[in-house]
């Protein structure tokens, strides 16, 4: 009895040790998004865009028969999320807020690019978000 106690014991921390060791890792670039960074954020955003339009591409040259369903979900909910928390965190910095704002923009205008045109120009408009998200960094706070 005493030893299939000890067999499910060491059962059980085999699968403890076994769980932890197969969780993935934190994106660091998320972290800073969801603690309300505004660069972090952005960068977020315009990354998942820039995929999505990789997966667009492979879809436009018909290497997958069936339309990414990123496309339709562009940034998505936890990235707006993000996006809004990093807002809030430029309150009172009324410049920062403006620029912030332009960037905004520019994502929603490239979520639009992803629906409606080639993949080829949604892939140079990431290329510009990423130099936008770029210029929030190192900004005084203004």
């Amino acid at each position: 009895m005493t030893l299939q106690l000890r067999n499910w014991s060491l059962l059980g921390a085999i699968l403890a040790l076994w769980s932890c060791a197969t969780q993935s890792p934190v994106d660091p670039l998320e972290a800073k998004a969801r603690d309300g960074d505004p660069v972090a954020a952005c960068r977020l955003a315009a990354r998942s865009l820039h995929s999505c339009a990789l997966e667009k591409q492979k879809w436009e040259a018909g290497e997958l028969s069936v339309r990414p369903a990123c496309i339709e979900q562009g940034i998505g909910d936890l990235r707006e999320t993000y996006l809004a928390k990093a807002d809030a965190t430029l309150e009172g910095q009324q410049l920062n807020q403006i620029l912030f704002g332009v960037t905004r923009i520019q994502l929603t205008t490239t979520e639009l690019l992803l629906q409606l045109g080639l993949a080829e120009k949604v892939l140079a408009s990431t290329e510009k978000l990423q130099e936008s998200c770029a210029n929030l960094a190192d900004r005084p706070k203004i």
